[in-house]
């Protein structure tokens, strides 16, 4: 049985609900608080820090590899595919303004594609002039054959360079994240799950339990992999990604970012 002080204080009405407190959701309270800065903003999140994919990542600060852009284009028209690097190259820059690179581990070295096979490359010089007006690079994809000794690569046919990407440490990013919520008056409870969201015409109710909710007016799901469990109706699939991560090695010939075949 919750007290008054807690559902006049923790479990009151907020204007926005975001559930979820990896990326998305974090940067989705700051844009919300730096127009709205009246609006009360919580972010509810299940685990006691944020996980999931925001934590356990590459640390790619990803622009877009070659063979990407080319599939994108060829799935859904350039129109759709120069607004998503838009938004992917606008966003590096943000972070990089919003943060200072040293305190985030944010470092520009590179993205590099290999690529075994010619078909690709006959795309470069269309992609290059697509992209112009968005990095404002005559050349954003160029070949650098040199480099494939360099990094320690012999058995690749072709290496791919794109300027316009780095690499970052997501821990610390979303470190910064959290204090940039803190000081913008964004509410958090940590360690606490959702259990389900009854929406209705005026006002939206979201379940920590079977009877304590906290109503709103709106809901953010920002729960990437989860979000089935809330919006059923929609048919949203879930894709499983894995990676391997090590400690630094020393001597490692590899600097930057690499893809191979439209991913890492």
């Amino acid at each position: 049985m919750n007290s008054i002080w807690e559902l006049e204080t923790f479990y009151r009405k907020r204007n926005v609900i975001i559930i979820g407190a990896g990326f998305t959701g974090l940067w989705s309270a700051i844009s919300i608080k730096e127009k709205h800065p009246e609006k009360s903003v919580v972010i509810i999140e299940r685990n006691t820090i944020p996980l999931g994919a925001s934590s356990r990542n590459a640390g790619f600060a990803c622009f877009g590899s070659l063979t990407e852009i080319i599939a994108d284009s060829q799935k859904m028209g350039w129109d759709k595919t120069l607004q998503l690097v838009k938004m992917r190259f606008e966003g590096l820059q943000k972070i990089r303004h919003y943060f200072h690179t040293s305190t985030i581990d944010f470092e520009l070295n590179g993205g590099y594609e290999i690529v075994n096979n010619e078909a690709p490359l006959a795309h470069i010089e269309v992609v290059n002039e697509k992209l112009k007006m968005i990095t404002g690079l005559t050349h954003t994809y160029s070949l650098k054959q040199d480099k494939i000794k360099v990094f320690g690569l012999g058995k690749s046919s072709f290496l791919i360079e794109n300027p316009c990407e780095g690499s970052l440490h997501s821990g610390k990013l979303l470190q910064k994240l959290l204090e940039k919520c803190h000081g913008l008056n964004v509410e958090f409870l940590f360690g606490t799950e959702v259990t389900h969201v009854e929406e209705a015409t005026t006002e939206v109710k979201v379940y920590l339990s079977a009877d304590l909710f906290i109503k709103t007016d709106q809901v953010i799901y920002c729960t990437n992999a989860f979000t089935s469990k809330f919006l059923e109706k929609e048919q949203i699939t879930p894709a499983r990604g894995q990676i391997l991560l090590t400690e630094p090695i020393e001597g490692l010939k590899l600097k930057g970012t690499f893809h191979y075949d439209e991913g890492y």
